[in-house]
C-alpha cells in the first residue's frame, strides 16, 4: 500500500503553464457568457474585469470566486424583476401570471448555478497544455495517493498517474454531462428567510380577530412569496455539500490509512473545503 499521499491544488496547474485561475474565468465569462458574468458582477459585487489589459489588475473578489458565491444580493434581485409580479389589475392578466416571478427566480438560480458551473466546465476544457513540461517538471513518486482538487489531468498528462491512485474531488473536466464541483461552504440554514409572524391583539373579539384575518391576508403576495422562496433556494443549490462529497469516496480515503507522509502541492485549504464533522473531531 503507497504510504505517501499528494494533496494537489490550483498552483500545481499554475506552476506548470495552465492559465486556471479565477480571474481568468472571470475574462471568460465575460468574454463568452456576459450575461452570467454581468449578474455576477451586479449581484455578487465583483469588480468589472479589463480584458483588454488582463495583466493590468488583480481582483482579490474573483481570485476568492467560490468564497464570494455566498454573498448574493438577495433584495437587489427581488427589486429588479418585480415586473414579473402578478398584477390583478392589468387588463392581460392571466392565472399562469400568478407564477411569473417564482419562473423569473428559477431561471436565475439556474444561471448562476447550473449554467455557471458548465461555463466553469468549458473554460476549463478551453485551457491549453503546454507541450512540454520539462522546465518545471516535479519530482513526484508515483507509488502514491493523489487527492486532487483540481479539474484538469495534469497528473495523468505529465506524471503518468494511475487513474486508481487519483481522486478528482471536484471531479474531472470531460465532454460528459458531469458538471465540476463549486459552492460556497456556509451553511445554507444560515441564508433562511426570517418570517415575521405578527399575533393578533390580546383579548380580541370575534369582530377584530376576523378583520385581523383579513388584514393579514390582504398583506400576503402570493406572487412575490413563491417567487422570494424560489430565489433562497440559490444558497442550498451553491452549497459544496463536502461532507456528501467525502462519503461518496469513502473507499479512497479508507485506503489512507496506511499513509504515513502527506505532500501539498499547490494547494491552500479554505473554509469552503473543510469537512466539518471532521474538524470538529480534531479540535
Amino acid at each position: 500500500m503507497p504510504s505517501i499521499l499528494y494533496i494537489i491544488g490550483n498552483g500545481f496547474d499554475l506552476y506548470h503553464g495552465l492559465d486556471t485561475s479565477y480571474q481568468s474565468f472571470g475574462f471568460y465569462l465575460k468574454n463568452n457568457y456576459r450575461e452570467i458574468y454581468n449578474d455576477f458582477v451586479k449581484y455578487f459585487d465583483l469588480n468589472y474585469l479589463n480584458s483588454d489589459d488582463p495583466n493590468s489588475i488583480y481582483d482579490p473578489l474573483w481570485a476568492n470566486f467560490e468564497i464570494a458565491l455566498s454573498s448574493i444580493d438577495v433584495e437587489e434581485i427581488l427589486e429588479d424583476n418585480k415586473n414579473y409580479l402578478a398584477s390583478t389589475s392589468r387588463a392581460d392578466f392571466q392565472s399562469r401570471d400568478w407564477h411569473s416571478y417564482q419562473i423569473q427566480m428559477e431561471l436565475i438560480v439556474d444561471k448562476l448555478t447550473k449554467e455557471m458551473a458548465m461555463a466553469f466546465k468549458k473554460f476549463i476544457l478551453n485551457v491549453k497544455f503546454p507541450s512540454n513540461i520539462d522546465d518545471n517538471s516535479i519530482s513526484i513518486d508515483q507509488d502514491s495517493k493523489f487527492l486532487n482538487f483540481n479539474y484538469t489531468d495534469t497528473l495523468e498528462r505529465y506524471y503518468d498517474i494511475q487513474r486508481h491512485d487519483l481522486l478528482y474531488i471536484h471531479n474531472k473536466a470531460t465532454d460528459s454531462d458531469t458538471a465540476p464541483i463549486l459552492g460556497h461552504g456556509v451553511d445554507p440554514k444560515e441564508f433562511e428567510k426570517s418570517e415575521v409572524k405578527s399575533k393578533p391583539p390580546k383579548g380580541s373579539t370575534k369582530e377584530q380577530l376576523e378583520q385581523w384575518m383579513e388584514e393579514m391576508s390582504d398583506q400576503y403576495d402570493y406572487s412575490y412569496e413563491t417567487g422570494e422562496d424560489e430565489l433562497y433556494n440559490y444558497y442550498q443549490r451553491s452549497f459544496k455539500q463536502t461532507d456528501e462529497i467525502i462519503n461518496q469516496h469513502s473507499q479512497f480515503f479508507d485506503e489512507l490509512k496506511e499513509i504515513k507522509k502527506v505532500i501539498i502541492l499547490g494547494h491552500s485549504l479554505s473554509d469552503v473545503d473543510i469537512n466539518r464533522n471532521h474538524a470538529l473531531e480534531k479540535e
